[in-house]
This record gives C-alpha cells, structure tokens and sequence, in this order.
C-alpha cells in the first residue's frame, strides 16, 4: 500500500509556533490576570447561541478532499460528515452517515446501510449515488488524503441506501480510514458538478469544484458555511436541515489571532468563548484555579519522541542506544516541560487507546548509570547534534532537558532548532547528513496502529526522518496491514511495536493531551482522538446560569 505521499506539513501542530513560541518557553501569560474573572459581555458569550473563536493561523482550503492539517479540522468536521466516526473519547467506531455496515469473511467488500431522509446542505438528498460520487471525487481529486481509498477498485449501488466498497486486498485499516477526520467525506453531486470548471470531455468533472469549494462547502453536517474570507475570519450557520441533533449554538465565528496573548485577553474580556489550543502551561494552571472557566483536558493521539540516527556516530552502538533509554526521565519531563498537566508519560510505543495496556511497551526502568557505563567501552565521537522541530515549542524544551540529561553522563550535545519543512525533508537526505537526535511532536491521520508505526517506523516509512530500520518490524506490519483476524492483527502491530521500541530507534516521551479552555457552563464535550486541537462544535451546549 502507498502512503508515500501522505503527512505533510500539516497536522504536526503548526500552528503552536505563531501561538506560543515565546509565551510557552518564557512560561508568560501566567498569573496576571487569569483570575479576574469574565464580565458580564462573557457570560453572555457562553450562554448565547453563538460561539466565538480564534485560529492561530490561516487553515486550508475547507475541502475535505484536500485539506491535511490540524488548524481548521474543527471546521472541516463540523461541515462535513463521512460514513463513520470514532466515539467520543476513544478509538471504537461507530455510526455517521452509515447506521450499519458489514465486512465479507476475505476483507474486500464493505457494505454500508445509509441513513434515510438525509439531506445536503443543498437540499438534495444523501442516498449510495452520492456516496460513489464522493468516493470518486476523493480519487480525482488526488490529494494527500487521497491515499485511503487508494485500494478501493470499484463501488456500486444496489439500492439508494446500500453503498458498497470492492478493496484488492484486505486492508485492517480501512475502517479507520472512513473515520479519519481526513477520511472522505460526502459532498453533494449537484454542487459540485454545479460549480466545475474546465469540464471537458477527457474530464467530464473539470476540477470537481476545487476552486468554489475553497470558500463554500457541499457538506452533511451540523453547520454550513456562511462567509469563508482566508487570512480575517469564517462563519458557520446551524444548517436547519440537519438529520441529527440540532446543535445548541446556531452560530460559530472564527477569527485569525495569532497570538496566544491577545487569544487569552479575549477569553477574559469575554470576546472569545474558548481557547482550543496554545496556551502556556502556567496560563492553563491559572484558569483552572478560577471558578469562572473551565480547563478540559482530553486524551489525544499526539505523542512528543526522541528520534535516534542508528546510522552515524556511536548510536550505531546498539547497546549505547538501548542503555539512553534508560537515561530519559520521562516523569522529569512531563512535570518540568507539561506540568504533569498538558501531557502524561509515555509507557508504549503506540499513542493513547491504540493498544491494549500491557502491549508494545516502552517502558524502561530510569537508570542512567546505564548509559555512563556503556559509554565507557563504546566508540565513536561523544559530540551530539540534537535537533528539534520549530513547529511547537514544547520541543525546545524537551530537547533542552535531555540535553542536560545526556551532557552529565558524559556526552557533549549541542542543540538547535529545525523547521518544520527541513524535518519533512529528512527521510529523502542521507543519513550521514542528518543530527543524531530528533525531538518532536507528532500525530497519526487515525487510531489504526498501522498509520502510526508505518509513516515513522517502517524502514520506507515517510517521516521515517532518522532513517531507523527494523526488518522484522517491517514485516509484521506488513502481515498486519493485510490480515483479517482481529487477535492476529493485534498481535502483528503489538510485536511490531515492541521491536520499534526496543531498538531504541524511537523513544516515546509524552502522551501530549488536548487542553480546551472556556468560560464555565459549557458543556457537550466531545473530542475524537485522532483529531487533534479540535472538539466537536455540534455537541457542544451551555448548562450554566446567563
């Protein structure tokens, strides 16, 4: 299976570096005003029918067939709908715009039972034609996300509300795939073929709508959008039509405010209803202590790593590297860096919920005399480049801890930033070119081991950026990805895992959570893991007093 092409500079949290690059590292915007508490204008915020917002950087074009990244998936997820979605809080999958589906005994064949009654935001109706026309539309369109219905040969259409995927080989993903907040979702037919372009007939779809579908939405979901201006300000509107629960707020507005400073002071005055990301860990303790917000802090699937070049220098020293796994405090870092508030302490190889506890772990006991005494016999250069991606400033952090960390047991680790392009470009350089470590902050598109372990562990994996390599790890995600026994998938991925982490290769740091903060009385909260810094806005509702 492809996915060559897929995680690009998306969803890896950038938009934390406009938000809080300096505030974060500097611990600003801790203690001066958190505590006064919101004035009667914010109240009226939280307990209106609309919700106020900020994004800390412009998001992509709100087509889902295109968009790839983490700022906007609050947008994205609130206009569109896919066949599934994950339950609130975990990795299970349950119902969207399917109520049903079955899988054939061999994995090939999806069948789909469709909602009824369903409308798009168009008024016209969501039946299994739609859903092939959706499919396609994913294909034509041919963007990153693209990859996930890449083994899909065929679809058909027994009847309005049966829609049927054909795969070329099982694919334990595939589910997950339909889940994703990246997954396709169903747009409207007549929309699209509406609003072509450059329809002709080695083209019959011209540019499926790509260039109105920048500022408008051909969506299933609670809210359409109303105004959509890149760089100033989005509009949803409750789409009165909608087949599920009518959504308590009728009306979001999101505006660009780069910074996390301005954000918070907008909070306080009562101009924003919510901060969804970015604040600083001392701004977050703050709110917290002050009855007139709520913090809520979620699981996600967003996992800080040491990344180890087992290729240069004396971490090609297989006992060197499993040794400085011993030699991370991770409990250190996760109260200096996170404040035992932002993130917990990463046990296995895999992020939150996608394995059972018990399995893949990656969980050495702390001892760094380990690596003292291994560096005593070990050759090679004890001078270390340890590099850390710009695009949260977290790492910078993390990377510095670990430097005092490695520098007092004997090795000389210079540390510097990387941005987060250049790390992108790190799998296709030689390994000879690159640091010997690598502190970030990442995420996979889904809660399927495979889109996890496979983009970073695999040996061909895209952000693979160290060049790291366990053959046999390879294999079993290989025999994983295609087998159709749930306990012989978990064992393949949970083996696979165990291998990435004892190599040493890969070291999980921090289970990193999502921090929402609002004023008190909201409530509804509904996060899916795999979608970081987003809730979902439908949900939500206000159960305090005006």
């Amino acid at each position: 299976m492809n996915k060559s092409h897929i995680k690009t500079n998306r969803r890896l949290r950038p938009a934390a570096v406009t938000l809080a690059a300096t505030a974060l590292v500097a611990g600003a915007c801790g203690s001066s005003t958190a505590s006064s508490g919101p004035s009667s204008a914010s109240l009226a915020v939280s307990s209106s029918h609309t919700i106020n917002l900020a994004f800390g950087a412009d998001m992509q074009v709100p087509d889902p067939d295109i968009f790839y990244e983490i700022e906007g998936n609050a947008v994205v997820t609130s206009v569109y709908e896919g066949l599934v979605k994950y339950d609130n809080g975990t990795s299970k999958i349950v119902p969207a715009i399917a109520s049903s589906w079955t899988v054939s005994p061999d994995g090939k064949t999806y069948t789909f039972t469709l909602r009824s009654g369903l409308t798009f935001h168009d008024g016209t109706p969501v039946d299994s034609a739609a859903a092939a026309f959706s499919f396609a539309r994913r294909a034509g369109v041919n963007s990153a996300p693209a990859y996930m219905v890449a083994d899909v040969t065929s679809t058909s259409e027994p009847d309005p509300q049966t829609f049927v995927v054909h795969l070329d080989k099982p694919v334990a993903a595939f589910l997950d795939y339909m889940a994703s907040p990246y997954g396709p979702k169903l747009v409207s037919p007549t929309a699209v073929k509406a609003h072509e372009t450059g329809v002709k007939a080695s083209a019959p779809n011209g540019d499926w709508a790509q260039d109105w579908l920048k500022t408008h939405d051909a969506g299933t979901g609670p809210y359409a959008i109303s105004s959509f201006v890149p760089g100033s300000h989005y509009v949803l509107s409750a789409y009165p039509g909608y087949w599920g629960t009518k959504p308590y707020y009728s009306t979001i507005n999101i505006s660009i405010i780069p910074d996390i400073s301005v954000q918070q002071a907008e909070l306080q005055s009562g101009q924003l209803s919510m901060i969804l990301h970015g604040l600083p860990v001392n701004a977050v303790l703050n709110f917290r202590g002050d009855k007139s917000y709520e913090v809520q802090s979620f699981p996600a699937q967003l996992k800080s790593m040491l990344y180890v070049n087992p290729n240069i220098g004396i971490f090609q020293n297989a006992a060197v590297r499993t040794a400085m796994r011993q030699a991370i405090d991770k409990q250190a870092i996760v109260a200096s860096v996170y404040g035992n508030t932002l993130a917990t302490v990463s046990t296995q190889a895999y992020p939150v919920d996608e394995m059972p506890a018990g399995l893949a772990l990656d969980d050495p006991t702390y001892n760094p005399a380990a690596l003292k005494t291994a560096l005593q016999s070990a050759t090679g250069s004890k001078n270390i480049d340890l590099a850390y991606s710009t695009d949260d400033p977290t790492n910078q952090r993390v990377a510095e801890f670990i430097q005092t960390e490695l520098d007092a047991l004997g090795l000389t680790v210079t540390v510097h930033g990387v941005p987060i392009s250049q790390v992108f470009n790190y799998a296709s350089t030689p390994a000879a070119q690159l640091p010997n470590l690598l502190v970030w902050t990442v995420n996979p598109d889904d809660s399927a081991p495979d889109s996890w372990i496979r983009i970073f562990s695999n040996t061909n994996g895209s952000l693979n950026e160290l060049h790291g390599s366990v053959p046999q790890a390879d294999a079993l995600m290989d025999a994983g990805l295609h087998a159709t026994d749930p306990a012989t998938i978990q064992s393949d991925y949970a083996q696979a895992g165990t291998l990435v982490a004892d190599s040493g290769e890969w070291i999980s740091i921090a289970d990193v959570r999502d921090t929402v903060v609002s004023h008190a009385g909201v409530s509804g909260w509904y996060f899916q893991l795999p979608t970081a810094d987003t809730v979902v806005l439908g949900d939500l509702t206000y159960t305090g007093k005006p």
